[in-house]
């Protein structure tokens, strides 16, 4: 029997929650049974060396390439090259994404002969040059099947318009990273609710083979994970972090992590002369390292799809403080973590478990995933097999 041709479609596989999901899941995947491709928009050379090795890779041509890179890569890629990514990006402003990316892939050739398309980024955008997973995978791509992976609260994200729906509403399937998204892309297109499913982000391969250290005495760690934006609302760390030191409490905060909030974010932790306790990391390639070394994983964000960071720190046994959001309690039930309604509640249980060794040891103990990466690979399977 043949195997099943499988093409995943994303703009590019830089460091970030949704580009990360993917690469874990091609670590999992069943290459006995499909021949997974990706295309990609860009794709940064550091970076694709993190694919499975058994994916083949495509990519976009010199305009797609352009579009999709950063401001700063295409700096770095040369005159030409920023030009172009610049009048992109006016290109879209001004008229919209939508006619910008069907322009440019009306210069890229179509693909042939798949057996399914998986669109594995959303737009989040109209006006931005992160966009066209969904409309390469629909125009682009002769597939039998055709199906598009949703990451955002598509309501809480301003994904209700016309270009959106009418995308999803062409797919055959729309598989969303957990049941909170799932209900708030239904409340917005209620007739995909029988083609809607859920699968969970799976985990890195090693996320269960670390070592966890011994519990710090003198200094404890914290870190949390995530873009340095309004959403992830990472100045409220700061704000708990100055109540902490108050307290008298010893500890290094690592915020893991860039993104437009940096430079204020610096600004907050310097005037409360917090420089030796709250560090921003930047992006780096070892969160891993970093979260099973901390003793607490601390989520501030207002709303998560589901939460992988949160997920990752409860595979290697770190105690977890969450504020509550719509998907929290599909990752946190109470038992295995803390979710809090307001930051105050917040400061308290975090001084509690870095003041009290049996409520951390407790926590510690009950520390766990809740949902199965070989579950989730299955369903993935049978969504794709029942097509």
């Amino acid at each position: 029997m043949s195997k099943k041709k499988i093409l995943f479609v994303i703009p590019s596989v830089k460091i970030g929650g949704i580009e990360n999901a993917l690469l874990n899941m091609l670590e999992h995947f069943d290459y006995s049974k499909y021949d997974v491709y990706l295309y990609v928009f860009h794709l940064d050379k550091e970076r694709a060396k993190k694919i499975n090795k058994s994916v083949k890779v495509l990519t976009g041509g010199r305009l797609l390439d352009a579009a999709a890179m950063t401001l700063s890569e295409a700096k770095s890629a040369g005159k030409i090259t920023y030009i172009s990514r610049a009048a992109l990006a006016v290109g879209c402003k001004l008229f919209g994404s939508n006619p910008v990316f069907k322009a440019i892939f009306f210069f890229e050739k179509s693909i042939t002969d798949m057996d399914c398309v998986i669109s594995y980024s959303n737009n989040v955008n109209l006006k931005s040059t992160y966009f066209g997973a969904n409309l390469f995978a629909l125009t682009k791509v002769e597939a039998s099947k055709k199906i598009a992976w949703l990451h955002v609260d598509y309501d809480a994200m301003h994904m209700d318009s016309e270009i959106n729906n009418n995308e999803y509403r062409a797919f055959d399937a729309v598989i969303a990273v957990s049941k909170a998204v799932k209900d708030s892309f239904v409340r917005c297109n209620p007739m995909m609710s029988e083609k809607t499913h859920v699968v969970y982000n799976v985990l890195p391969q090693n996320a269960y083979n670390t070592v966890k250290q011994e519990n710090h005495i003198l200094e404890k760690k914290i870190v949390t994970v995530g873009r340095l934006d309004p959403n992830k609302n990472q100045i409220e760390c700061i704000r708990i972090a100055r109540k902490l030191k108050d307290d008298g409490i010893s500890f290094k905060w690592y915020l893991i992590g860039d993104g437009q909030d940096r430079q204020t974010l610096e600004q907050h932790i310097e005037m409360a002369g917090l420089q030796n306790e709250v560090l921003i990391t930047g992006y780096t390639d070892n969160v891993n390292d970093l979260t099973n070394d901390a003793d607490l994983f601390v989520s501030t964000s207002l709303s998560e799809s589901y939460g992988m960071a949160v997920v990752e720190a409860q595979a290697m046994g770190v105690p977890v403080v969450v504020k509550e959001y719509p998907a929290a309690k599909e990752i946190v039930d109470g038992g295995n973590g803390i979710l809090v309604s307001d930051y105050d509640t917040m400061y308290q249980e975090i001084k509690k478990l870095l003041t009290d060794e049996k409520a951390y040891k407790r926590l510690k103990d009950e520390t766990k995933v809740l949902c199965n990466d070989n579950e989730s690979m299955e369903r993935l399977y049978d969504i794709i097999d029942s097509l």
